[in-house]
């Protein structure tokens, strides 16, 4: 024991998470019994009653992982209760708007995953757990995921925004069809098809790479143009870190594997002979209620991720793009 717990002393003090974490030091959590959290509540809850959708969205805790059962969702407080087949700040401020009784929503109200089977998929979480919101005050920036506050260093967040912001943006240009309200990401995949009939549909068609246990997703569309498009929609910060990294594993693979190459060519009926004429162009198409830019709505975690998973996708000699689904 004495051996292990210097070990774990040495590796605690060690500076050695900087390697690779090191946006970890512009996060500074806030405890739960200091007095700026009582304030920082207060901002989030004046949002919530001015019904403001800046700066402010609806993203899935980590209790809701089991999305494959997940049917709908049960929004609910006492007697009142509405049941959506998705979940959206403007969801969320209707039920507000037609239960105005309710003094306390962050705390009062509850959401619950429900299956086709009027089972519960998860625990029930309060609406407090649900907000993303990012604010300022004395001058400062903080923002809530899932539940905790951070104290964000401002310039780290500036300049964050700003190399998103340099990334491409081909929204215009593919000026993508609104996924329907509550449409799962296969059946939005298969309808971009049918109206692109030469773009293969690679979504759930895992590649087995090496060892049978290890499949990987290509990614969910794949262009004549070499635009390897990877959909998702932005439900929660692990949502969109998922997305990234499907993108950056299917290029190191495209780049280093031969067999992950002739994969891709079986699949898509040879649709796309060469994989590397014109440039691949790995696009993170992000689906989102969200009038904003993508570079502006993007959770700070999600931005601080795609910019790690680009720089690794970049080294390769491949490009990166985003692009903006609009959900009705």
């Amino acid at each position: 024991m004495p051996d292990k717990c210097d070990q774990m002393l040495g590796l605690f003090n060690s500076n050695a998470y900087k390697n690779r974490f090191p946006f970890l030091d512009y996060f500074v959590p806030v405890k739960s019994d200091e007095p700026i959290k009582q304030v920082l509540d207060t901002l989030l809850r004046d949002a919530i009653d001015k019904r403001l959708i800046k700066k402010i969205s609806i993203a899935l805790p980590e209790a809701f992982l089991d999305l494959q059962r997940l049917d709908r969702y049960k929004i609910y407080s006492n007697k009142a209760f509405v049941e959506t087949e998705g979940l959206s700040l403007s969801t969320v401020y209707n039920f507000l708007n037609n239960h105005p009784e309710i003094d306390d929503p962050l705390n009062k109200v509850k959401i619950i995953g429900l299956d086709d089977q009027d089972q519960p998929t998860t625990k029930a979480n309060s609406l407090y757990d649900f907000f993303v919101f990012e604010t300022e005050l004395n001058q400062k920036i903080y923002t809530i995921s899932a539940g905790s506050w951070f104290l964000i260093d401002s310039n780290y967040a500036a300049s964050t925004r700003a190399k998103v912001r340099a990334i491409t943006d081909l929204t215009s240009i593919f000026s993508f069809p609104s996924m329907r309200f509550g449409e799962v990401e296969g059946a939005y995949n298969k309808r971009l098809q049918q109206e692109n009939p030469t773009w293969a549909v690679l979504d759930a068609q895992n590649i087995t790479i090496d060892e049978p246990n290890q499949r990987v997703e290509v990614c969910d569309l794949l262009t004549p143009e070499n635009q390897f498009l990877c959909v998702k929609k932005m439900h929660r910060s692990s949502t969109l870190s998922h997305l990234f990294c499907q993108g950056s594993v299917s290029a190191i693979l495209l780049h280093d594997n031969k067999n992950y190459q002739k994969a891709i060519i079986a699949k898509t009926q040879r649709k796309n002979d060469n994989l590397f004429s014109p440039v691949p162009v790995f696009v993170f198409c992000i689906a989102t209620e969200r009038s904003g830019s993508i570079a502006d709505e993007l959770f700070l975690f999600s931005a601080i991720n795609l910019l790690n998973h680009t720089r690794t996708i970049e080294r390769l000699g491949y490009h990166v793009a985003v692009a903006k689904i609009p959900i009705a």
